[in-house]
C-alpha cells in the first residue's frame, strides 16, 4: 500500500472540477427517475458551507439535507479517511468479523450519547432502517397483550412500508396494510425556548391524558424531539420530562428518532441531552459521518440487547470507511487531546480540535436567531413565528390569508437560484446550518435572504 498515495496523485486530474462533463446533462435528464431529477444548478466543488456551481457560489443553510454538520470536504475527516485507505487495514468486513474500528466507534458513540451502560447496533445504513429496528426491538420485548405503537401527527420516520405506518406525514403511502396498530397523538405545543420553564399547556395535558388511556395497550412511543418536517415544532422541557415519566411508569418503551437532531446542531450530541433526559431507545443516522458514507445506529438500554437474527444487520451497515469518518466527526465535535493533534494543521483547525465544535454551537445559534429576528422585525407581515433551537430553526412565511405553502415553495426556489440553500416544509422555511459556517458566509447568506424576501414584503 506504500504506493497508494502516489497512485492517487496520478489520478487527481480525473476528479478536478469540470463543467464540460456536467453541462451536457442540463438538457437531457430523461434517463433519471422523475423523483430524483436535480435542478439546473450543477456543483463543481465545495468547502465548508460554500459550493461553487454553474450559477455562482451557493451557501448551504440546510446542511445538504443529509445532515453535513461539517459542511463540504472537512480537512480532518478527509485526512483520516485518506490515512486509513493508505494503511493495510481491512476495507470491508462481514458481520462475523470484528476490527479495532468496529469496536472503538461503537464504544465511543455509547459514551458520547449518555448510554455508556447501554448497547449499540451500528449495522444499519440509514434512518429508515434504524427506526424500523427500534420498533422491532421494542415490540420483541413488549409486555404480553401490548400491540399498539404510539406516534405523533405529522411525524416523519423514513420511506419504507414500516416507516409509512408510523409517520403521520406518510400515511398516504400506506397501501399494503389496511389496519395499522398505530395511534397518532397531536404534537405538543411549540415552546419558544427550551431553556425556559414553560408549564404544560392545555393541549399538552390532553395529549398526555390520551397516552394514559393506552397504558395497557401501548408497547412504545416513537417521537422526533424536534419535528423538523412539521414546521420545526419544539416541545417544552416539561412536556418531554412528563412524557418520559409516564412511559417509565407504564412500562412503555420511549424511542427518540434523532436522525434530524442528533450529532451537534443543538450543542449536544443528542437532543435528549439538550432536554436533560434519556429515552429507552434512540435512532441516529446521517450526521454521524457528516455525509461521508452510510451509517445508522440504534442505541438502547441493555434490556434490548438480544434482537433476533435476520433483523439487525445490513450488508453495507458499519462500512469500515463510514466508521473511520464517524470517528473523525466525533473528534471534531468533542475535541481530542493536544498530543494527538498534528503540528501541520492550520491554527484554526488546531483550536477547533482542541476545544471541539460543540462548545461553539450555543453562540452560533444566538447569532442565527438574531439575524432571523432582525428579518422578522423588518418584515412582520411576511414572517410569522421563529421556531426551533440553536442551529435548527424555522420561520413561518405568511401570505395574505395566513401561512402560504405555495409562497414558501416559491421563496425556497428563488433563494436557491440566488445563492442560498434552505429547506421548506408545508408552513416553514427551515434553516440548519453546518457547525463550521463562517461569519462571512452567514452575512452573505442573509444579505441574499433579505434581498429575496423583500420582494415579497
Amino acid at each position: 500500500m506504500s504506493n497508494l498515495y502516489q497512485l492517487a496523485q496520478s489520478l487527481k486530474d480525473k476528479f478536478e472540477p469540470n463543467r464540460v462533463v456536467l453541462e451536457p446533462y442540463l438538457n437531457r435528464k430523461d434517463f433519471l427517475s422523475q423523483s430524483i431529477i436535480p435542478s439546473d444548478i450543477l456543483v463543481y466543488s465545495g468547502s465548508g458551507a460554500s459550493l461553487k456551481t454553474n450559477k455562482g457560489v451557493l451557501i448551504d443553510f440546510a446542511s445538504m439535507t443529509v445532515n453535513c454538520i461539517l459542511g463540504q470536504n472537512d480537512p480532518w475527516v478527509n485526512a483520516n479517511i485518506i490515512a486509513y485507505l493508505n494503511s493495510e487495514r481491512p476495507s470491508f468486513l462481514t458481520t462475523r468479523l470484528g476490527s479495532e474500528c468496529y469496536f472503538g466507534v461503537a464504544k465511543r458513540i455509547l459514551g458520547l450519547t449518555s448510554f455508556s451502560d447501554g448497547v449499540i447496533n451500528h449495522r444499519q445504513c440509514n434512518g429508515t432502517d434504524v427506526n424500523e429496528l427500534a420498533i422491532f426491538a421494542a415490540y420483541y420485548y413488549r409486555k404480553k397483550g401490548r400491540d399498539t405503537l404510539v406516534s405523533f401527527k405529522n411525524s416523519y420516520h423514513g420511506q419504507s412500508l414500516t416507516a409509512y405506518l408510523m409517520s403521520g406525514l406518510q400515511r398516504k403511502h400506506q397501501f399494503l396494510i389496511n389496519e395499522s396498530p398505530v395511534v397518532f397523538l397531536d404534537y405538543p405545543s411549540h415552546a419558544e425556548d427550551i431553556d425556559k420553564d414553560i408549564p404544560l399547556t392545555q393541549k399538552d395535558m390532553e395529549i398526555l391524558d390520551v397516552l394514559k388511556t393506552l397504558k395497557d395497550k401501548a408497547f412504545a412511543v416513537i417521537m422526533e424531539p424536534i419535528q423538523v418536517n412539521n414546521g420545526v415544532n419544539t416541545p417544552s422541557k416539561f412536556f418531554m420530562l412528563e412524557l418520559k415519566n409516564l412511559c417509565q411508569k407504564f412500562g412503555i418503551a420511549l424511542i427518540f428518532d434523532e436522525v434530524q437532531t442528533g450529532f451537534g446542531w443543538l450543542g449536544t450530541v443528542t437532543a435528549g441531552q439538550r432536554y436533560g433526559l434519556k429515552p429507552n431507545l434512540m435512532a441516529m443516522s446521517k450526521a454521524i459521518t457528516a455525509g461521508n458514507g452510510p451509517l445508522a445506529v440504534l442505541i438502547s438500554d441493555k434490556k434490548y440487547q438480544n434482537i433476533p437474527d435476520g433483523t439487525a444487520a445490513k450488508t453495507n451497515g458499519a462500512d469500515i470507511r463510514s466508521l473511520v469518518a464517524a470517528n473523525a466527526v466525533m473528534d471534531r465535535l468533542v475535541g481530542i487531546p493536544e498530543s494527538e493533534i498534528p503540528t501541520t494543521v492550520s491554527e484554526k483547525l488546531y483550536k477547533e480540535l482542541r476545544e471541539g465544535l460543540l462548545i461553539s454551537i450555543p453562540k452560533k445559534g444566538e447569532k442565527l436567531l438574531e439575524r432571523l429576528q432582525a428579518l422578522k422585525e423588518e418584515m412582520p407581515n411576511l414572517i410569522g413565528r421563529i421556531k426551533g433551537d440553536r442551529l435548527i430553526r424555522g420561520i413561518e412565511i405568511l401570505g395574505k390569508k395566513g401561512i402560504d405553502s405555495n409562497l414558501i415553495k416559491e421563496i425556497q426556489f428563488k433563494l436557491m437560484e440566488s445563492g442560498v440553500l434552505v429547506r421548506h416544509c408545508a408552513s416553514t422555511l427551515i434553516f440548519k446550518t453546518p457547525a463550521v459556517i463562517t461569519e462571512k458566509e452567514l452575512d452573505r447568506g442573509f444579505e441574499i435572504i433579505k434581498k429575496t424576501l423583500f420582494k415579497y414584503k
